[in-house]
């Protein structure tokens, strides 16, 4: 009687209950069965400089190395290399379901085979039979599974936001009255420190922000806006121990603002020092207007979206000055009554005024015409009594000044606005 075979592969028909023998030429006596996966075979397409300019990824794939006995080279022991198997064979090799999370709809694809005859033995062989993943891995049988990382010192919140500094808002004055982009033309970076990084302080990490924190986050009275990152924070880890006690956030060489934690915080060896978004926030105070008379501030802004430090601290933080206003231009208008919170109110001028160091002057915090600023109409005979000033960036309404006085200026009948002898436009 012939040998009955340990392990057998077919690859058209179902095997039957009776003994299995080895005088039906497809049958292998299968002596080993290695099994080989790898995450895909990358290949690179250099240039004849040897520069890659192109790099592929397989996918992943399982390998099956076969080394068997046969009575004769045919059907499986003698396939041609490329030929598709049947799906059943995974019971064979891998049992019930394929092993390291393939899934079940993959294909088996025969691949190469050595011949390995001697005298006086049965015909023998090896075979390589590849399973391809077509669909990804089985995330039913293998679900992801979430794990909260334990490797991690977080940052605690401070008991105060951290305003930016008087440098970082010149800049910002000087990119929206300029129309010039010199903050958002550089890289936003965080940086932590062991010790004032003004002073002494040492530099242990350094990302670089590529999502802009938007600032919108909350407004904190008629000027201050805060924000914070629109996601942790995350610095990598060393093999040292090392204590943080300041974030340096800068738009290139300058810098915007140091955030002196209010205890240095201490980081083991091997854990990710990671700062919560809750637990940072940047704030920008924008007095877009002078106190109205009795100093209470320059009256209810109507929506919020308008509030000039959520645009400007945008634009610090991440942003480029295009996206937050994209206007090279400002209109300037004069109202009657202090128009916050009412979108249908209508100036009695407004005209055009472009955003150009030619028309205007910053020096520090402060912004003045650089020239006059004529009104584009005349008063009618009754005269003009307005209150307000406003400039307002020309397309996205953002309103960049507000100077509001509950006792009216008087624009003479047949006159226009004039900068030189109605109230300056600065910003303190």
């Amino acid at each position: 009687m012939p040998p009955v075979p340990a392990v057998t592969l077919h690859s058209h028909v179902d095997l039957d209950a009776s003994p299995v023998r080895l005088n039906d030429e497809e049958f292998l006596l299968v002596q080993r069965c290695r099994v080989a996966v790898n995450s895909g075979i990358s290949t690179r397409f250099v240039d004849t400089s040897g520069e890659c300019f192109l790099r592929v990824e397989a996918d992943p794939r399982m390998q099956f190395t076969l080394e068997y006995f046969v009575r004769e080279n045919d059907g499986l022991a003698d396939y041609h290399p490329g030929r598709k198997l049947s799906d059943r064979s995974i019971a064979f090799l891998a049992g019930d379901d394929p092993r390291h999370q393939f899934a079940e709809d993959g294909v088996f694809i025969y691949e190469s085979a050595n011949d390995d005859d001697g005298p006086g033995e049965l015909r023998g062989g090896s075979c390589v039979i590849s399973y391809d993943l077509h669909s990804g891995l089985d995330l039913t049988t293998y679900p992801v599974t979430s794990v909260t990382p334990t490797s991690y010192t977080d940052i605690p919140a401070n008991a105060a936001p951290t305003e930016l500094t008087s440098t970082a808002k010149n800049l910002l004055l000087e990119d929206i009255f300029y129309g010039e982009e010199n903050l958002g033309a550089s890289a936003f970076t965080v940086a932590a420190y062991n010790g004032d990084p003004a002073g002494a302080g040492t530099l242990l990490h350094s990302i670089t922000e590529t999502t802009p924190w938007e600032g919108v986050d909350g407004i904190t009275d008629a000027f201050t806006y805060y924000a914070n990152p629109p996601a942790d924070l995350v610095f990598n880890s060393t093999g040292s121990s090392r204590s943080v006690s300041h974030l340096r956030l800068s738009r290139g060489a300058t810098v915007l603002c140091d955030v002196e934690l209010d205890s240095p915080v201490t980081i083991p060896a091997n854990t990710t020092l990671r700062v919560p978004a809750a637990n940072l926030a940047i704030t920008l105070r924008y007095h877009w207007g002078p106190a109205v008379s009795g100093g209470n501030g320059p009256g209810t802004q109507g929506n919020a979206d308008e509030h000039p430090a959520k645009h400007f601290l945008g634009y610090c933080l991440g942003g480029n000055r295009f996206s937050h206003f994209p206007e090279a231009c400002f209109d300037l208008q004069i109202y009657e009554t202090d128009p916050s919170g009412d979108p249908a109110a209508q100036p009695l001028d407004s005209f055009r005024v472009e955003s150009t160091s030619a028309l205007w002057t910053v020096s520090g915090l402060t912004v003045v015409p650089a020239t006059l600023l004529i009104g584009a109409n005349e008063a009618p005979s009754t005269d003009w009594d307005y209150t307000n000033i406003i400039l307002r960036l020309c397309q996205t309404n953002v309103w960049v000044i507000n100077h509001n006085n509950s006792t009216p200026y008087t624009i003479a009948s047949g006159s226009k606005y004039n900068s030189a002898t109605e109230p300056a436009l600065d910003i303190t």
